[in-house]
């Protein structure tokens, strides 16, 4: 029963999905990847326009959870396009004319599309622009009345649009320093902001563990600004954060990822919303289950082959820039300077998998120098990979 348990366990990791996808990383050409994700705030305390802080008492209440889909494709190596769609949940109590009022909402929020183009990593490092267009699916009226509301708002209508810089370093440890920046204008009645997250990753084979800061930043533009009491209200519950006037919250994060399996991963976040102005805060927590297949359009055509080989070996050694690998095959084999070799993911338990390309810089007697010249999907080549050469056969499966 152990080595059925062994053998089940082995075989579930030796297929694992990446944990961590940096920011700055777009899907291969004709990949996809689906996120279905759900998000919960809850509101603690809340900050007007000039930073007075109300903490909650304990009748008053706002919640709001988001969840809902977004799906990307890589339409070449650089350029993914995501849409997406978002519901949302809210429940609030209100004090209204000395009584509590509680109130419930639910519908579709919003949809959105979005496109990101990654430039070549270049010495560990890659940048990459993004953007998106994001429409909400209601509509807001403004409350005039004296009398008892009979709903309150989803949240800000109207366009959310983004546009931006991401990045992320791998650092010799194979850990990622990474962050975006993006100029963000969230609505026509509010003000222009910049959205920024920071965050350091730590990243193993089947696990990550990030720690990071969310930040928005008001470019003060909002047209009441030093006229507050002017603005026209619209009817939120005991929240902030829905018609604003110069938004901004500072929110320190910690998130996990776990692979699963050899397409999905799960990535769940906690952060807490400890500062800001014209905002609530309180603690945000968010869970996303992500289906990603990724196999690019070459990889794809080679690995539909059945391919034999009459020299094999497998890698030793890597440099630094993981570029040129060191072999256990040389001349005594066969192998010779400019010979085309393909690297192999093998696992013992029926995983074959063509992971990359090279060609053979410098031959010994037990021993060769390859260059990694071209990479197929998502693995990497390592100590140990098969190295195959010579290849003597090849037809379409």
């Amino acid at each position: 029963m152990i080595k059925i348990i062994l053998f089940f366990a082995f075989s579930f990791s030796a297929h694992a999905q990446n944990a961590h996808i940096p920011f700055a990383r777009t899907l291969l050409e004709g990949a996809v990847e689906y996120d279905y994700y759900t998000d919960y705030f809850k509101t603690t305390a809340t900050v007007n326009s000039a930073g007075e802080k109300t903490t909650l008492s304990s009748d008053l209440s706002y919640q709001k959870l988001d969840f809902g889909v977004n799906g990307r494709y890589g339409f070449t190596s650089e350029l993914e396009g995501v849409i997406g769609v978002n519901g949302r949940y809210i429940q609030s109590n209100v004090e209204f004319n000395n009584e509590v009022l509680g109130y419930t909402k639910s519908g579709l929020e919003s949809v959105i599309v979005g496109v990101k183009y990654g430039f070549k990593e270049e010495d560990s490092t890659r940048y990459a622009i993004e953007g998106w267009y994001k429409q909400a699916m209601h509509s807001n009226s403004f409350y005039e009345g004296s009398e008892e509301p009979s709903t309150i708002a989803l949240g800000d209508d109207g366009k959310d649009m983004a546009i931006g810089l991401s990045f992320y370093t791998r650092t010799k440890s194979l850990n990622f320093i990474e962050g975006r920046v993006l100029y963000r204008n969230p609505g026509a009645d509010l003000s222009s902001e910049v959205l920024s997250h920071v965050q350091f990753s730590t990243v193993w084979k089947y696990f990550a563990l990030n720690l990071g800061v969310e930040n928005v930043y008001s470019l003060k533009g909002d047209a009441y600004t030093g006229e507050e009491d002017q603005k026209p209200v619209i009817y939120a519950g005991t929240t902030s954060t829905v018609n604003s006037i110069n938004r901004q919250w500072t929110a320190p994060y910690i998130e996990m990822n776990l692979a699963l399996g050899r397409e999905w991963r799960i990535e769940t976040q906690f952060a807490q919303v400890y500062t800001g102005v014209s905002t609530d805060l309180g603690p945000r927590i968010s869970v996303h289950l992500i289906k990603r297949k990724e196999e690019s359009k070459a990889f794809a055509k080679l690995d539909s082959q059945f391919k034999e080989y009459t020299i094999e070996g497998s890698v030793t050694k890597l440099s630094k820039s993981k570029k040129v690998a060191v072999a256990d095959i040389g001349l005594q084999s066969g192998l010779e300077v400019g010979m085309s070799v393909d690297f192999y993911y093998f696992d013992y338990v029926g995983g074959n998998e063509l992971i990359a390309k090279g060609s053979v810089l410098k031959v010994k007697a037990t021993q060769s120098i390859i260059a990694i010249q071209k990479k197929y999907g998502r693995r990497r080549v390592d100590v140990g990979t098969v190295v195959r050469a010579n290849e003597v056969s090849s037809q379409s499966n």
